[in-house]
């Protein structure tokens, strides 16, 4: 009965009792407490112990008791939920397992770097928040000065016979002396003389396919013949082949290294409000950075419930030195040729204004 009353005075952070177990008054508190303890396990009264936190006389003997309930089995999935529950804003604890609740995937950025140079300038933070945006991140704003071989040139048959008849649908025929007389370095003159008028070349399929195949009519063609807007249709569809397939290589990257960390890919869902949150299961990732927290703040004041969210606890750690906790990206410098080709040969139509 004694004890009972004892851990009940304890839970309710009455401790005047201890000062029964003081052997002199320059006892650490923790060191007291632990004699306490003791006896509770001799009696195998340690479940009893109610974990959070306590009005200790000193600030770092929260640590110490926050640790002893982590490495106490009989206390430790209590333990974990009361630390679950200090960082409210982002986790949840639910049958055992710890999730990381986000409104957007960019949150992620965090746990990268923001101060290592990154690629060509730019911090691991930076690119990170960029790959996982919802937003269409696009790295490059200029991917081509040359749209002949890097669109035209790479096209399959049916697409090129396609693009073709495409251009060759209600198109004017060319008058010659129309035009400038860059007109005069292109196959145009030749192709209207082989129909019969040297100053008309009248379209169709074959014609359009024998200036497509050649460079220099090609780019007359784009310039003042058919439009600007063609011409940049084709640098805006290779932008979105290159950048789109450069990302999807940064995005398969930045969720390796989270899975390094022990952060693996989430589920979308919807809260009760109908709010679209992404959850992630991080049991093992939380216990281990708890796990090292409490080990290393021993003696500090600092303690888990200090912290409201996922995010203030790792940048804490940060804060503290901890080496190797934020994550560096290093990504390929350029997409994969033969995967921007079919990302071209796949969109083109999407893009092409005629």
């Amino acid at each position: 009965m004694v004890l009972k009353n004892f851990i009940s005075r304890f839970n309710s952070d009455d401790f005047d009792f201890l000062k029964a177990f003081y052997i002199d008054e320059d006892e650490e508190e923790w060191d007291v407490i632990r004699k306490f303890f003791r006896l509770l396990e001799n009696r195998n009264l340690i479940q009893y112990i109610r974990v959070g936190n306590k009005d200790f006389m000193v600030s770092y003997t929260q640590n110490l008791f926050d640790r002893w309930c982590f490495r106490r089995p009989e206390l430790r999935n209590e333990f974990i939920h009361f630390a679950a529950g200090c960082l409210y804003r982002d986790v949840e604890y639910r049958d055992g397992r710890i999730f990381l609740i986000l409104s957007h995937l960019d949150l992620l950025s965090n746990l990268f770097d923001p101060n290592d140079g990154g690629r060509n300038g730019i911090s691991s933070y930076d690119l990170a928040y960029g790959i996982l945006s919802e937003d269409s991140y696009e790295p490059y704003p200029d991917t081509t000065n040359d749209v002949y071989g890097d669109v035209i040139s790479v096209l399959t048959k049916p697409n090129f016979k396609k693009l073709c008849q495409l251009i060759t649908q209600g198109r004017e025929p060319i008058v010659i002396s129309d035009y400038s007389h860059k007109i005069h370095s292109t196959l145009i003159p030749q192709l209207a003389v082989e129909q019969g008028n040297e100053n008309v070349l009248n379209f169709d399929e074959v014609v359009v396919e024998t200036m497509l195949r050649d460079e220099d009519t090609f780019k007359f063609l784009c310039r003042e013949v058919i439009s600007d807007d063609f011409y940049y249709s084709l640098i805006h569809c290779h932008g979105n082949a290159y950048n789109g397939v450069l990302v999807d290589g940064w995005y398969n990257e930045v969720w390796s290294e989270l899975r390094s960390f022990g952060i693996g890919e989430g589920v979308w869902t919807k809260k009760e409000t109908g709010k679209n949150i992404y959850e992630i299961d991080i049991t093992d990732n939380f216990l281990e950075l708890l796990g090292e927290f409490l080990d290393v703040n021993q003696g500090y004041r600092v303690s888990i419930s200090d912290f409201t969210n996922y995010f203030s606890f790792i940048e804490y750690g940060i804060e503290d030195k901890k080496e190797g906790l934020l994550m560096r990206l290093r990504l390929d410098e350029y997409p994969d040729r033969r995967k921007v080709e079919e990302y071209i040969n796949d969109s083109i139509f999407d893009y092409v204004e005629l």
